[in-house]
């Protein structure tokens, strides 16, 4: 019988060795990917600099958007295994802040404390670039926290930051549209959503969605 048990616990012990192991070389591998790709945005602004001669202005105009491109993509790729758990509302607000360096805040009008459920390292994500591409536009961006109930326990959870009393330039403007179309479609794995919204042609501001399932309460 002892026998036998030690025969178990020696499965055991090597079946949580394997995953071990392979969850050692999955970070590896991301290791490997995530410089990888710092090489290839290197090669690629190099190669598109050198193809042919343009305006100062335009040159500037591409190395933002290159540079938008790569600050999304690498920082997704930073976060890399995603992880799905649990948080608090109230304390997805204060990690947010918390991560944008207290540049950014929540007004939360959502009187109940739920349990999200979700890759929470990306909506920070989202958030750090956005405040990122928009610093020194105002010492803090003003975002409202809103949500509604879809249906029995699925609610969507909705961030809009404030940009109409900003001044920015259109540039700007532009990076701030390419980020959003970038972090967009990554946020759709995860049910979330990236969107500038404008009113009358005029820069309104940015909304940040995530269709929450399951919630419950805190």
């Amino acid at each position: 019988m002892n026998e036998k048990l030690k025969r178990k616990n020696a499965a055991y012990q090597n079946i949580f060795k394997t995953i071990e192991t392979r969850k050692d070389q999955e970070k590896k591998e991301m290791r490997h990917l995530y410089k990888t790709s710092v090489l290839l945005f290197s090669a690629l602004r190099k190669n598109i600099v050198g193809l042919d001669k343009k305006s100062t202005a335009q040159e500037i105009e591409q190395n933002k958007l290159l540079h938008t491109a790569e600050v999304v993509y690498l920082t997704y790729l930073s976060q890399l295994p995603a992880v799905i758990d649990i948080c608090p509302l109230t304390k997805l607000v204060d990690d947010i802040t918390a991560g944008c360096d207290n540049r950014i805040i929540i007004d939360n009008k959502i009187e109940e404390d739920i349990e999200t459920k979700g890759n929470h390292k990306y909506i920070k994500i989202i958030f750090k670039i956005l405040v990122h591409i928009l610093q020194g536009k105002r010492e803090k961006l003003r975002c409202v926290l809103s949500g509604r109930q879809e249906e029995t326990k699925t609610a969507e959870l909705l961030f809009n930051i404030d940009m109409q009393q900003e001044q920015i330039s259109q540039e700007d403007e532009n990076q701030l549209r390419a980020a959003c179309v970038l972090l967009n479609r990554i946020a759709a794995f995860y049910d979330m959503g990236t969107a500038v919204e404008y009113a009358e042609d005029k820069l309104k501001g940015v909304r940040i969605s995530w269709l929450l399932k399951n919630y419950h309460n805190a």
